[in-house]
């Protein structure tokens, strides 16, 4: 349970979000300096979508026999899951990634994350499959959104 304390703790805010900021500096180097906060913003998006989203399900979490972690909110979709997928994801976009290699990543960092919040007892899998499909689909939409502009 320690090794999935800690691969959850990795989806935790405080740890992505200098993470994006971070690769959004590394990947605006060839760019602008707006370019820089383009990795945040979509991560942040994201997250504010997907708590509104888990407030409109309003999903019972497992019960708290269960638990070997404290969960805060609804069950579904995993904000870690998500997370985890959005920070990949908005990271190898920032770096120029956007081949099989960054939905590969995608989906690694979802099912490692998602894992360790099943094990932890504080998900169902299917709110880690949700969070995983509704970050894929925020990361499609925003790309397109970046591409036009």
């Amino acid at each position: 349970m320690a090794l999935a304390r800690v691969v959850s703790a990795l989806a935790e805010p405080h740890v992505v979000y200098p993470a994006l900021a971070l690769a959004g500096i590394i990947g605006s180097r060839h760019g602008t300096r707006r370019q820089a906060a383009v990795p945040v913003l979509v991560a942040a998006g994201g997250a504010a979508v997907r708590r509104r989203l888990s407030q409109a399900i309003a999903r019972p979490r497992p019960p708290a026999e269960a638990w070997l972690a404290e969960p805060e909110g609804f069950s579904m979709p995993s904000k870690h899951t998500t997370l985890a997928a959005l920070t990949v994801g908005a990271t190898a976009h920032a770096l120029g990634v956007r081949d099989a290699r960054a939905q590969a990543a995608v989906a690694v960092a979802a099912a490692g994350v998602g894992a360790s919040r099943v094990c932890l007892g504080v998900h169902w899998p299917a709110d880690v499959v949700t969070g995983w499909l509704f970050a894929v689909g925020w990361l499609h939409l925003t790309e397109r959104d970046r591409r036009v502009r």
